[in-house]
């Protein structure tokens, strides 16, 4: 008849030797995105933004500056367009706002 097909289901995350092994989970992205917050406010800060500012800067209203704000405190993870807008405004990599393995600038401290 038909081939049966069969749902691929990623690996669920494992603690073996108190190391995290599965890059799928959804706790290694937290993990990933941890300080993205943090580095936002310094690029913002650096380059001497309001929130309200930035918001429009990104493509959205000056009222949008409480969602900026909690971007910046990690109450909101922003969808992949806004990072990509503001790692362009920042002259930042998307990886750098988005990998906590990479330091913060050391023009940002």
């Amino acid at each position: 008849m038909g081939a049966t097909l069969v749902p691929v289901v990623p690996r669920a995350c494992s603690l073996s030797e108190n190391k995290i092994q599965a890059l799928p989970c959804s706790v290694n992205r937290m993990l990933m995105i941890r300080r993205l917050g943090g580095k936002i406010r310094r690029l913002r800060q650096r380059d001497q933004l309001s929130q309200a500012d930035l918001a429009r800067r990104i493509g959205f209203s000056k009222r949008s500056r409480g969602y900026i704000s909690e971007i910046e405190n990690d109450k909101k993870t922003p969808p992949a367009e806004v990072i990509v807008r503001l790692a362009l405004l920042f002259g930042v990599s998307t990886d750098y706002l988005l990998r906590d393995d990479i330091p913060m600038m050391a023009d940002e401290d």
